[in-house]
């Protein structure tokens, strides 16, 4: 029995792009999830003064410590982070990214959401409801 090699590529393909999800961010305890958004959270404040503003001004946001991403023509991204609203823990959010281009590399960084309306941050709660 002959295979093409389409067949094998497209297989192999499928597989990368699952183990890179698989592969994102560390599952983590909800404390130490609550920790590294913390720290991650004081960190931007410290080195970007102007953040500050953002934080105290949005209605909510959502920080995700440890974004992973990485890529070989099909890439993908993983992360999980906490949500706030008015300053306090609500919940917890995951994301996932997926693309095709021409990509090559990984990298891991942090990523912060701000809801600057009440209705923004209803959209984002109504979704995980789902």
């Amino acid at each position: 029995m002959k295979i093409s090699k389409n067949i094998i590529y497209k297989f192999s393909t499928v597989l990368f792009v699952f183990m890179l999800l698989s592969c994102g961010s560390a599952k983590k305890t909800g404390d130490d999830l609550v920790t590294d958004s913390r720290q991650e959270k004081n960190m931007i404040e410290r080195n970007y003064p102007v953040m500050a503003d953002h934080f105290n001004s949005a209605v909510g946001y959502a920080i995700f410590p440890n974004v992973g991403k990485g890529a070989y023509v099909i890439g993908g991204a993983s992360g999980n982070g906490t949500v706030y609203e008015n300053g306090n823990l609500i919940g917890y959010a995951d994301l996932k990214q997926i693309d095709v281009g021409l990509q090559i590399g990984g990298k891991a960084f942090v990523e912060v959401l701000f809801f600057q309306n009440q209705k923004a941050l209803e959209n984002l709660k109504a979704e995980a409801m789902n």
